[in-house]
């Protein structure tokens, strides 16, 4: 039997995030909601919620002894197995053999994605606090040898003095790029899912940079191509697809619709 890729990345870890986002008309509609017993969606909010907490974030050990200790029956394992079926409602194993729920693995997904612009955005914060620190500190600079009465190394980070008076610091991208916002369009419209657009727009033009927009627009094709009878929780969110390269993963095939059943929380 073949199972699905894993659903979120390995090293997903939302351990620091205390709150898991709930769509409240999707769990209202569920089958889970109007046909589970009071215990069954007891231990199937447990589960949930335990498996935000896992690594990676969205999944869970396919282990009774675990899962019953998650589900809130501790070593009962006997009262476990009489709820089991109705609170895994939706999870599905994967090629690494965990347990994943579509819906839990999308919102991880998401916050994984804040998490690590948030990471390189502070990453980025302290560099550049790092690099100011030799200049604000040098009681004593040397003298000047271009006669403007400044430290050279300090002409050099103004981009005063050397090669063609260009700042040697890194140039931060424009956000405003009109051809990248400009391919994105095309991009968008022509991926299978429509989701998470600006986080895409975000990640479309850093790839832009790196390999141009007819590459991109020919992939984002491929890919409409491969999932086209793809149930669409099971394909990823164009961010997701864009940062992890995806186009990359020739192996990769979604999970056939009827390997799946199609529900919300």
């Amino acid at each position: 039997m073949t199972f699905p890729a894993p659903l979120t990345p390995p090293n997903c870890d939302l351990r620091d995030f205390q709150f898991m986002p709930l769509d409240v008309m999707r769990l209202r509609d569920s089958g889970l909601a109007i046909e589970a017993t009071d215990a069954e969606f007891r231990s199937a909010v447990m589960l949930w919620c335990a498996a935000w907490h896992q690594v990676p974030a969205g999944s869970l050990p396919d282990d009774d002894r675990a899962l019953s200790h998650f589900a809130g029956f501790g070593r009962a394992i006997n009262e476990w197995e009489k709820v089991r079926e109705g609170a895994l409602r939706g999870f599905v194993k994967c090629s690494d053999g965990r347990l994943y729920h579509p819906v839990i693995a999308e919102k991880a997904v998401e916050a994984w994605e804040r998490k690590q612009v948030e990471f390189q955005r502070k990453k980025a914060d302290r560099e550049r606090k790092a690099a100011k620190v030799p200049r604000e500190n040098d009681l004593f600079p040397p003298e000047s040898d271009d006669g403007s009465g400044k430290n050279p190394a300090e002409n050099a980070l103004k981009g005063q003095g050397q090669g063609q008076g260009e700042s040697t610091s890194p140039k931060v991208p424009s956000e405003g790029d009109d051809s990248a916002d400009h391919d994105f369009e095309a991009f968008y419209q022509a991926y299978p899912r429509h989701v998470g657009k600006k986080a895409a727009q975000k990640a479309y033009k850093a790839a832009h940079k790196k390999h141009g927009a007819k590459f991109l627009l020919q992939e984002a094709q491929k890919a409409a191509q491969r999932y086209h009878k793809s149930d669409p929780q099971f394909i990823p969110h164009p961010a997701t697809w864009l940062n992890g390269e995806r186009w990359a993963d020739e192996d990769h095939k979604p999970p056939a619709p009827e390997e799946t059943e199609r529900w919300a929380i």
